[in-house]
């Protein structure tokens, strides 16, 4: 049943690193952005992090916290999608659906040990950081190359559901 989890969420993963890398390397090629593209990559982000905990077997408390994070992005990312949709963006719900992501990510991957899987999983809440430091720096030549702080973000996402899908589940005890 955990690798079944381990494709549902590293499958959500790669969705959501796969809609923010279209998004961002449209805008670097025309510099217009795709509608929604980065309004809904949250939504599969949380679908993801919904999975972890059954997909990593984590341990208590995590095995609730994680879920419970994912859920939150979930619902939050549903509405910036929703008022995306209606014109009436709320900002706030598409930061709440990132940062409870992130965060879910990062507790996953807590205490990784020789785990590259969870380790990919910090990597996430590492890579943000620098994300937003190199892009807002790029952007100040050249507002398109905000962009490419997102993509090493969407960098990390989809190596952790790379990760996810494509090393089988650790042996039970």
């Amino acid at each position: 049943m955990t690798s079944r989890w381990r494709v549902f969420s590293g499958l959500a993963l790669l969705i959501g690193a796969l809609l923010i890398g279209i998004k961002s390397v449209a805008i670097l090629a025309t510099g217009d952005q795709p509608p929604l593209l980065f309004e809904i990559s949250p939504f599969f982000f949380a679908l993801g992090v919904l999975g972890l905990a059954p997909a990593l077997d984590l341990p208590n408390p995590r095995r609730r916290v994680v879920p419970a994070l994912g859920l939150i992005a979930l619902l939050a990312a549903a509405t910036a999608a929703i008022t995306e949709l209606t014109d009436e963006v709320f900002g706030p719900a598409l930061a709440v659906a990132t940062l409870a992501a992130i965060a879910g990510a990062l507790l996953s991957g807590w205490h990784a040990g020789g785990d590259p899987t969870k380790r990919a999983l910090v990597l996430i809440a590492i890579a943000v950081v620098p994300a937003i430091l190199i892009g807002g720096i790029l952007a100040e030549v050249n507002e398109r190359l905000l962009e490419i702080g997102l993509l090493g973000y969407a960098l990390a996402w989809a190596y952790a559901g790379h990760k996810l899908v494509a090393r089988p589940a650790p042996p039970g005890p």
